[in-house]
């Protein structure tokens, strides 16, 4: 059988990473369904087999403020 990539997440639907997986066996908090660039904190809709951002705007500006001091230290 053909691999492919698929899609992790926790047990609120929330992002975790990718994985590679047998595409006649992918496990249950998995996806194939990629999610669209630019999600800070993409959480998956089963039931509508699709990706939507969950992260408010507080939380990408706290984000972008803990990115911007990594990269300066």
């Amino acid at each position: 059988m053909a691999d492919i990539q698929a899609y992790t997440y926790d047990e609120n639907y929330i992002y975790e990473r990718p994985i590679i997986v047998d595409a006649d066996n992918i496990p249950p908090n998995c996806t194939a369904t990629e999610p669209p660039d630019g999600l800070w904190r993409g959480q998956y809709q089963p039931d509508k087999d699709e990706w939507i951002e969950t992260a408010t705007a507080d939380d990408i500006q706290q984000i972008i403020l803990t990115m911007t001091r990594s990269v300066s230290e």
